[in-house]
């Protein structure tokens, strides 16, 4: 949400792509500290809404599949891509059927095709940016 903040405040139009339950550079939280400061910032985020409003769109995915198929039709027109992580590593095959609840259950996780390697065959003009979180890696390794 910061990065597309700082793309809207840099004249840019914004297309973010997120999660049902991911913040919004429009979202806001009023935080009482009691410094007397909470409508000073109410203002100045109302005051962002409605000056760069007309500049972003919002898409919601709800799951790996939904998120692959935007991804692919948003991509097609962007002139920059910026892909922050990885939706999902690991997905599942769907379950035919009810699953009985009380039921013991073993769920099989396989690898999720990374959508990140198909963004350049859906626009070769796109500018890709990914991030990659590594935990534990050394400095040599990056």
């Amino acid at each position: 949400a910061k990065l597309a903040k700082a793309a809207l405040e840099a004249g840019h139009e914004v297309v973010f792509f997120m999660a049902k339950k991911s913040k919004s550079p429009f979202e806001f939280q009023i935080e009482y500290d009691g410094t007397g400061t909470e409508l000073t910032k109410f203002y100045e985020w109302r005051n962002f809404c409605k000056y760069y409003q007309g500049k972003f769109t919002c898409h919601k995915y709800r799951n790996y599949d939904d998120y692959a198929k935007q991804l692919k039709k948003l991509v097609k027109d962007a002139e920059v891509t910026i892909l922050a992580a990885a939706v999902s590593d690991y997905i599942t095959d769907p379950t035919p059927g009810k699953v009985r609840s009380g039921d013991a259950m073993t769920i099989q996780l396989k690898p999720a095709p990374k959508l990140i390697g198909h963004v350049k065959e859906w626009n070769p003009n796109t500018k890709l940016i990914g991030f990659k979180l590594l935990v534990g890696d050394t400095e040599e390794a990056l």
